[in-house]
């Protein structure tokens, strides 16, 4: 029972380091969209992709890439608080599956 206890404890830590790995990268990439760089380094993808090639119609290179970085660190701040766009029902639901799947 303890070495249970002990894969508990570790698992809990370990998918805290990933959650706030992931929420301090989406930060950074986010952050870095605010500069005129990173702005440059974005158009050349963003203006060949049919998902997003339409922005640069209605807003500036900066403007898309602002754009982009609000989204990144929205989902950086929706998965620090752990918090779903979907609501309770997409929690609720995860928690039946992962409960289900586990040995």
């Amino acid at each position: 029972m303890p070495s249970d206890n002990r894969g508990r404890r570790l698992e809990a830590v370990g998918g805290t380091v990933l959650r706030y790995g992931l929420v301090l990268v989406l930060l950074w990439i986010g952050g870095l969209k605010f500069t005129a760089y990173e702005a440059e380094g974005v158009h050349g993808h963003a203006s060949n992709s049919p998902l997003l090639a339409w922005t640069y119609d209605l807003l500036s290179v900066g403007g898309v890439s602002a754009l982009l970085g609000i989204v990144e660190i929205s989902l950086a701040i929706l998965i620090a608080t752990r918090r779903s766009l979907l609501g309770s029902r997409q929690s609720e639901a995860w928690e039946r599956l992962s409960c289900s799947s586990s040995p």
